[in-house]
């Protein structure tokens, strides 16, 4: 079974990409996805990325939910949720209904979001995000928005 360092589930190509480069430049191996594999390759993280930012509420929860369900096959250390970094939804968009989900998926009280803004870097501090794969040392992160 692999053990899988960091799964990040992204609500757009557009953010997957992004989370995807953060972490190779970090030199993790980390695989790009755009839908569900029979089964993964050899890597250190996974990242999803789907296109749930404008779908109905209950196509982005299945979409989520078809993933950790495919996830509960490996070991994975740490879950990251990459939702719009503009934080563009509406009333009855995605991100709070899909935070919602995984906190009862879990069974947690709640979830760590950060929210950033379009020329505002952000800073990370988590070991998953932060940690160069190859030196094993730890750095913080900024993260900017496009």
């Amino acid at each position: 079974m692999n053990r899988i360092k960091l799964a990040v589930i992204a609500d757009d190509f557009t953010g997957g990409a992004d989370a995807a480069s953060f972490l190779k430049r970090k030199h993790a191996n980390v695989v790009l996805l755009t839908g569900i594999p029979l089964m993964l390759p050899d890597c250190d993280c996974v990242v999803f990325a789907l296109k749930i930012r404008s779908v109905p509420v209950s196509d982005a929860i299945k979409k989520v939910h078809d993933v950790l369900l495919f996830l509960e096959q490996y070991q994975v250390e740490h879950l990251y949720y990459k939702y719009c970094s503009t934080f563009d939804s509406t009333p009855k968009g995605n991100i709070g209904p899909v935070m919602d989900f995984l906190l009862d998926y879990y069974d947690l009280t709640y979830i760590t979001s950060l929210i950033d803004a379009q020329k505002s870097p952000l800073l990370i501090y988590s070991d998953a995000v932060l940690k160069d794969f190859k030196t094993e040392k730890k750095y913080p992160c900024i993260l900017y928005s496009s």
